[in-house]
């Protein structure tokens, strides 16, 4: 893209986007919690329009962005006044009365009637659910095209738009023919996503057969666009996870010998749990098909039933088998696609955590604090959830995982900008304050301090550095004897007292972000609970620590959980709602609202106490990495250190580990072991989905000596991902 088109759509986003701020009343203005959420809201929505709305050449569509803008810029006021005509004190009312008749005008024109503030009229299932459709259609290899270049009028609403595309898909879906919708299963034959001509039987597996000759196959891969060609839907192109792999039932074509054709598609995860269940075009699954489908669904190698994808409502479900209740009490997670009807006909047990998980993203964690064994359902709901990973300190955990509050904003500050408190009206940064905190304490609270601190190795070293260099001139303050010993052997290039000061900024650095850290433990100790609140799905979060008490930066290991209860409720109505499950269904949760009296710049930074352990860290580090030559010893420091300190210290095994790595890899190279081997091999998977391929491929990376990340960099330039 060019960057006058970037600077095009950006232009037109920030109109947009002053038109959905236009209204709002004065204590809603720029600073607030609310104006702050509405934004990101737009952001991220403006963020998805131009990644889904792209024309064939891949730039954006610029009139498709203003259009769904602007319907979600109405929508979103729609909510708000919504909320203030229930007449509910609790319902902030954000924008003013005249706007609020605007809004009820614009309403009224576009004949969209205000519903309650759960799930809105202008977006069919909600806004997420809206653009999880677009993306089907956009990326059917049959219609995406047809899609791309539908226009859309200022009228058509996104029930409107999303009914055109169906009639679309319809269309295409109604001319296919049965025989073109045969697939090769013999011989060598073409593999539709590669171009490479392949023999059958290395594309796709036999999964099961049965005695009329008709099977499910494995296809190994976790999209395919010949299974979408052929059954009329998008063969899984617009979700896919890469661990995922697609059931494809097929019979044998009576009139083409050795071509085969589908009937059904169903999409199953690494853990061997069903997602999209689907039958021709996207239809669920009729009754002439149950007996095969009921003998896929007790095969050992299925886990059990998820549900999600496109138009969940027509997947298959196990409760549309006549005997369902049967095959649930020999395979309770079968029921994994409504667990409400799990929980009121089975319980709460381990195979309950296990389809939940299977609905979550890679990554995300659901881990019960305690067992169900002896609990009744109603004592099971009630166990706490790990939803995090596990941190060593409460200062890891907000720089992870409390992404929105004013805490990790000031711990993230790169030295330019701050959290901008409503009494402090300039930003204030860390690293300015930790300068100013060096300066303003004399040298003997830091640079003679940290000295004691750092390892008695490089201390030897450098103390008979100094001595062999300085003579007469050696001092008792070590930041005196390094600047005299930087002007005669450095010569003003960069060198041990920089490393000092750099050190102690350091130390002082950190004892403020420890200070923040402890008001936020604090706040949390005050409250007596330790909750979070999760802004968007009403989860209470709580964040718990093995030692409660310790300052934030201590070892002291904690993670984030959710009351089992709460958490089933939240994937209940958003998979009604939306049909998935986000996958950053969390990340945007707020510290408490007390927060901002606890960030002071005038209470926090006079608090703030010395780091001497962090600086003389930080000291140390540099040393190793910097590695200046040693005169008395005619050798870098990091040689003279590792002698003395091998197997002692940490940081310089990791450096010597580095440098092992650089020489293996330098060796390699000149072995002319060099990326077009894997450039060609890239070349030719280059648009193929296959695990195969892909499995192949790492194998042969492994074999020249590249890690899975060197592989998927070098393959990236190729093309391949």
């Amino acid at each position: 893209m060019r960057i006058s088109e970037a600077l095009l759509n950006e232009s037109i986003a920030d109109d947009i986007q002053n038109s959905l701020l236009r209204g709002l009343k004065p204590e809603y203005g720029p600073g607030t919690e609310a104006y702050e959420n509405i934004l990101k809201g737009f952001r991220r929505t403006a963020r998805t329009s131009k990644q889904v709305f792209q024309k064939q050449d891949g730039k954006t569509d610029n009139s498709k962005l203003v259009w769904a803008l602007r319907w979600y810029v109405l929508d979103t006021k729609m909510h708000f006044v919504g909320m203030g005509m229930r007449d509910n004190p609790n319902d902030p009312v954000l924008y003013t009365e005249k706007e609020q008749e605007r809004v009820k005008k614009q309403a009224q024109q576009a004949n969209i009637p205000f519903g309650d503030s759960g799930i809105r009229k202008i977006f069919p299932g909600g806004k997420d659910q809206f653009f999880f459709s677009l993306n089907h259609f956009l990326e059917h290899d049959g219609i995406g095209n047809t899609i791309r270049n539908m226009t859309f009028t200022p009228e058509d609403n996104p029930t409107v738009v999303l009914m055109k595309m169906q009639e679309v898909e319809d269309e295409w879906v109604k001319n296919l023919k049965d025989d073109e919708r045969a697939i090769q299963h013999s011989g060598l034959m073409t593999d539709i996503d590669s171009g490479k001509e392949t023999e059958w039987k290395e594309l796709f597996d036999e999964f099961m057969t049965f005695p009329d000759g008709s099977g499910w196959f494995d296809l190994n891969r976790a999209f395919c666009k010949q299974e979408g060609e052929s059954m009329g839907h998008c063969g899984n192109t617009a979700s896919y996870k890469h661990s995922d792999t697609i059931l494809s039932y097929r019979t044998p074509h009576k009139h083409k010998e050795g071509f085969w054709t589908p009937h059904l598609t169903f999409i199953m995860d690494s853990s061997g749990f069903l997602g999209e269940m689907k039958g021709y075009a996207n239809k669920k699954p009729t009754e002439k098909y149950y007996n095969v489908i009921r003998a896929l669904l007790l095969d050992d190698r299925i886990a059990g039933i998820k549900g999600g994808g496109y138009l969940p409502e027509s997947n298959f479900t196990i409760w549309d088998l006549p005997d369902a209740e049967e095959i649930v009490k020999q395979k309770p997670s079968l029921t994994g696609d409504n667990i409400s009807k799990y929980v009121e006909n089975i319980g709460v047990d381990d195979t309950l955590v296990e389809i939940i998980q299977s609905k979550l993203h890679e990554g995300q964690r659901f881990i019960p604090r305690d067992t169900f064994e002896g609990k009744t359902s109603a004592q099971a709901m009630q166990v706490e959830v790990q939803i995090t990973a596990e941190y060593p300190d409460l200062h890891s955990l907000i720089e992870q995982e409390v992404t929105n509050s004013m805490y990790s904003q000031l711990l993230l500050d790169g030295g330019t900008s701050g959290w901008i408190g409503h009494r402090d009206l300039e930003p204030w940064s860390i690293k300015d304050w930790a300068e100013t905190l060096r300066r303003d304490n004399n040298k003997d609270t830091g640079h003679n301090e940290l000295w004691k601190h750092i390892p008695e190795a490089s201390r030897n070293i450098l103390n008979k550095e100094f001595a062999t260099v300085l003579g007469d001139e050696l001092e008792e303050d070590i930041l005196n004897n390094a600047i005299k010993y930087d002007k005669k052997v450095r010569q003003g290039s960069f060198g041990i007292a920089e490393m000092l000061v750099e050190a102690v900024h350091s130390g002082w650095r950190e004892g403020i972000k420890t200070e923040i850290v402890t008001r936020f433990q604090r706040s949390l100790e005050d409250e007596d609970s330790q909750f979070i609140s999760h802004s968007g799905g009403g989860i209470s979060l709580a964040i718990v620590l093995e030692k409660p008490g310790l300052p934030g930066d201590s070892p002291n290991r904690c993670y984030v959980t959710a009351p089992l209860i709460e958490m089933v409720d939240y994937i209940v109505r958003y998979e009604e709602t939306y049909g998935v499950i986000e996958d950053n269904w969390w990340s945007e949760s707020d510290v408490n609202d007390r927060a901002e009296d606890d960030l002071m710049r005038s209470d926090v930074v006079p608090a703030a106490q010395f780091d001497v352990r962090q600086a003389a860290k930080d000291f140390h580090q540099s040393m190793i990495s910097m590695s200046p030559v040693i005169k008395s010893t005619d050798e870098q420091f990091h040689i003279s250190y590792y002698i003395d300190a091998k197997g002692i210290d940490p940081v310089a095994d990791e450096y010597w580990k580095r440098e092992e790595g650089q020489r293996v890899q330098r060796k390699l190279q000149r072995e002319s072991v060099t990326p077009k081997k894997v450039f060609r091999l890239a070349q030719v998977l280059t648009g193929s989905s296959s695990k195969k391929g892909h499995d192949k491929l790492h194998k042969m990376c492994s074999r020249l000596g590249l890690s899975k990340e060197q592989c998927h960099k070098l393959t990236s330039k190729a093309g391949y991902t």
